[in-house]
């Protein structure tokens, strides 16, 4: 399924970090109009509000009424509260979180999730198109509102309850954070030995395309699932003076091995 251009659906993003940055030129360039941009720091609502070509404000009793969606890209504790400011307005309240149940929208008349399973940042454009959209809705009418918001963005659309969207993003944390910190400690080591990142460049390319092909515990390699006490022990001794590395170092390979004896 491609993406479609649309026209006529007009939004007001309620955000103005990563998420909604990526989100907002990724809709505009679809063919939505971006209304209103709101964030409680006026200066960053301006400054997403110059790229969209779009007002900005940093109060929510002056959100516009003559809009189709709010799509809501802030903190997970802050969906709720900004909820109940648009629990009067006719438009659908959508918001962005993983692990943010769909209830915290209850208050609102048409609401829904429109989750995309990638990591954003605001420097960094994104293909969309590929990206997995994960959706939610309470209604007949906010389903056709966020599945039209989903497909314009992603050929990937599918619909999944709140607990479903929870586990995908704890699965996500794992798989893309989790690894990210990975990256940092590996830069630690080499940085405290004036050593270059790049060297590490090939082998995390080469990992993440393994598992293109193989399942991650036929692509998984190294001393841990060799039990190679030998290696295991000179890396320990080369982790003296970082405690925290050292016992993290210990954990995974533990975690390693004993995940593949369990498969024997």
């Amino acid at each position: 399924m491609g993406t479609t251009k649309i026209h006529g659906l007009r939004i007001c993003l309620i955000g103005s970090g990563n998420v909604a940055t990526r989100l907002g030129i990724a809709l505009k360039q679809s063919g939505s109009e971006i209304v209103m941009v709101y964030s409680p720091t006026l200066k960053n609502a301006e400054k997403l509000g110059k790229q969209l070509r779009a007002p900005a404000i940093n109060n929510l009793h002056n959100v516009p009424d003559d809009v189709d969606v709010f799509i809501i890209c802030t903190k997970d504790d802050t969906i709720k509260p900004i909820a109940r400011h648009l629990r009067k307005k006719d438009a659908c309240v959508i918001h962005t979180a993983g692990s943010v149940s769909m209830d915290a929208l209850r208050v609102c008349k048409c609401f829904g999730v429109l989750y995309p399973v990638q990591t954003l940042s605001a420097q960094r454009e994104v293909d969309f198109r590929v990206v997995p959209m994960l959706i939610e809705a309470n209604n007949a009418k906010s389903k056709a509102i966020v599945r039209k918001v989903a497909s314009t963005l992603s050929g990937k659309v599918y619909w999944m309850n709140s607990n479903q969207r929870l586990h995908v993003h704890l699965a996500a944390v794992y798989a893309n954070n989790f690894v990210n910190y990975m990256y940092q400690a590996a830069g630690k080591i080499l940085e405290a030995h004036d050593l270059p990142f790049d060297l590490l460049q090939p082998l995390i390319e080469e990992t993440a395309n393994k598992v293109k092909k193989l399942s991650p515990a036929n692509a998984q390699t190294g001393p841990a699932i060799r039990n190679d006490q030998r290696v295991q022990k000179l890396h320990n001794a080369a982790l003296k003076s970082s405690p925290r590395l050292r016992k993290l170092y210990k954990e995974i390979s533990q975690a390693i091995f004993l995940d593949a004896s369990s498969r024997k």
